[in-house]
């Protein structure tokens, strides 16, 4: 495996194979309240090298609230996530939309545009935000283009509703 790690930018770790549809936890060592960012690529490197189709997912959680397991990382895409915006029963019923079941978020600028739903949690607040399939040319462009695109919508949330809104 360590030729296709060559493929890695240098400010990305190769930290191990992990199957999927799995949950794996992992050690990082960051200093209190410092940010820190995991990306996770496909066993095959190459493959987050190339121009394609690709979905971005985002978890969401209430800021001073952590999940279960911190350091417990679903790479099967089950885990739950949680906020303070409430979009589905039982947390909220739209007088017009009583049966609603999720959100959908389209953001993007006069040459490129990415959907998202919004997926809540059994309680009825946001959980996490998907894209549908989008074209990048490589993975770090992918996670770039949905990034930039979704952050200043959560950003307008969170100001607009007063609530604090942030991506675990």
């Amino acid at each position: 495996m360590s030729g296709s790690t060559q493929q890695l930018s240098e400010n990305h770790s190769y930290i191990g194979h992990v199957p999927a549809a799995s949950t794996k936890k992992l050690t990082i060592s960051l200093f209190p309240t410092e940010e820190g960012r995991l990306s996770l690529v496909p066993d095959h490197l190459n493959i987050a090298a190339e121009p394609g189709k690709y979905i971005a997912t985002f978890v969401l959680n209430r800021p001073g609230y952590l999940p279960p397991e911190e350091l417990l990382f679903d790479f099967g895409g089950e885990m739950t996530g949680d906020s303070h915006l409430a979009i589905t029963k039982p947390a909220f019923v739209h007088p017009n939309l009583p049966d609603a079941v999720s959100i959908r978020i389209e953001t993007g600028t006069s040459d490129f545009a990415i959907r998202f739903e919004g997926r809540p949690n059994a309680r009825g607040y946001l959980a996490k935000l998907q894209s549908e399939p989008f074209e990048a040319n490589n993975f770090e462009d992918a996670d770039s283009k949905a990034y930039h695109l979704i952050a200043p919508v959560l950003s307008c949330i969170s100001t607009e509703l007063d609530i604090p809104v942030s991506v675990f």
